[in-house]
C-alpha cells in the first residue's frame, strides 16, 4: 500500500514539471498601421519577416504640382479663314485653342506660321519662318499646350507645335523641327527648337517645363 502510493506521488510530480507552459502570441505590437517600424523600434531579419498584405502598405500620396497635356486643332478645315488676299498667296485662320488662348495660323508664299492670342487679345507673333526655316513649310494638325496644375488650378506654361520645313526645293525631301514656346504672363515666345531626333517629343516636354526661365530666340537654330 505504501509503496503504490509512494508510485502515485512520483507520476503527479512528474505530470506538473515535465509539461511546458504556453505564452500568449496576442501581444501587442510596436508597429503602427500599414506596416512600417515605429521610430526607434528594430524590424525583423529579411528571412523571418512576413511579406506585407497589399492592404497593408499605404496607397502613395498624388503630388499636388502635376504638369499634363491637352491637344487642340490647326488643321486648316477645323478653323475659320479670317483673312485671304490674292487668291490664297496669303491667308490667316484663327483656330481654337485652350486656357482662354486661341491661335492664329499664317500662311504666305507657302510658309506658314503661328500667332498665339492671349486672354486680353494681345497677340505674340512665333516667327517660325526667322527662328526655324525660312523654307516652304507648314505647321502640323495638332497644337500640345503643357500645362501646371496645383490646387485644382490649370495654368499653361507652354506650346509644343509642329513644324516641318522643305530641306530641297526641288525634291520632296524635308524635315520635322518640334517648336517649344513658353507662356508666362508677360510674354509668349518660341525658347527652343528639337530637330528630327529620337524621342523629340521627349525632349520637347522636357525642354516645356523649363521654357519660362528661357530667353526668346530671336534667329535659325
Amino acid at each position: 500500500m505504501k509503496m503504490l502510493l509512494g508510485i502515485t506521488l512520483l507520476f503527479s510530480l512528474l505530470v506538473f514539471t515535465g509539461c511546458p507552459t504556453i505564452e500568449s502570441t496576442n501581444n501587442s505590437s510596436s508597429e503602427p498601421a500599414g506596416g512600417e517600424p515605429a521610430e526607434g523600434a528594430f524590424s525583423s531579419s529579411a528571412d523571418d519577416a512576413e511579406p506585407e498584405s497589399p492592404q497593408e502598405v499605404p496607397a502613395p500620396t498624388e503630388s499636388a504640382d502635376k504638369v499634363d497635356s491637352v491637344y487642340t486643332d490647326l488643321a486648316a478645315d477645323k478653323c475659320e479663314t479670317i483673312e485671304e488676299e490674292n487668291e490664297g498667296y496669303y491667308s490667316k485662320q484663327k483656330c481654337q485653342g485652350a486656357f482662354g488662348y486661341s491661335l492664329e495660323v499664317i500662311e504666305s508664299d507657302i510658309r506658314q506660321t503661328i500667332n498665339v492670342v492671349d486672354p486680353s487679345g494681345k497677340v505674340h507673333e512665333l516667327k517660325m519662318m526667322r527662328v526655324v526655316s525660312p523654307a516652304f513649310s507648314y505647321v502640323g494638325n495638332k497644337a500640345e499646350w503643357r500645362f501646371r496644375e496645383e490646387d485644382g488650378k490649370k495654368t499653361p506654361i507652354a506650346l509644343i507645335v509642329r513644324f516641318n520645313a522643305s530641306v530641297d526645293p526641288n525634291s520632296d525631301e524635308e524635315a520635322s523641327y518640334l517648336t517649344v514656346s513658353k507662356i508666362t504672363e508677360s510674354e509668349i515666345c518660341i525658347t527652343d527648337v528639337v530637330k528630327p531626333i529620337k524621342d523629340a517629343n521627349v525632349k520637347a516636354r522636357e525642354f516645356a517645363s523649363k521654357a519660362a526661365d528661357k530667353p526668346c530666340l530671336e534667329g535659325r537654330q
